[in-house]
């Protein structure tokens, strides 16, 4: 559906609906090594030329990405959060639960340790919930 890369030759993808458009997230990895993310990058379908075109801007919007290939998106005003970007919990080798927060428009990632890796014993793989969101 898109090309990789250079020097990516595996990824993931997520398919999430967002105020009436349709977005791709792409998450690459260097080689074939799902430990070590490459690139992040989000397209947009035109439906009008039948092709993702890349976009570093998605509105007043959050991705959310799931392991299971699920994705969600919400306004990020209401709830406090910076626009443009988008979550996922690093855990594509192991459970290792680190939040990764990527910057569309910038290009930029930030990972956070969520919990210490000693005592960590996860019966369910994290999810995200999300508060209703009513429009007036």
């Amino acid at each position: 559906m898109v090309d990789f890369l250079q020097g990516m030759y595996s990824g993931i993808t997520w398919l999430v609906e967002s105020d009436d458009q349709l977005f791709l997230v792409c998450v690459c990895f260097v080689g074939f090594d799902a430990g070590s993310i490459g690139a992040i990058n989000a397209y947009r379908m035109d439906f009008s030329a039948e092709a993702w075109c890349r976009v570093h801007d998605i509105g007043d919007a959050v991705i959310l990405l799931e392991n299971t290939n699920m994705a969600a998106s919400c306004p990020a005003s209401p709830l406090g959060l910076k626009a443009n970007q988008i979550y996922f919990m690093n855990n594509f080798v192991a459970d290792d639960a680190d939040l990764c927060i990527f910057d569309i428009e910038w290009e930029m990632k930030e990972i956070t340790r969520v919990h210490q890796r000693d005592d960590l014993l996860i019966y369910r793989k994290p999810f995200w919930v999300l508060p209703p969101y009513i429009t007036s």
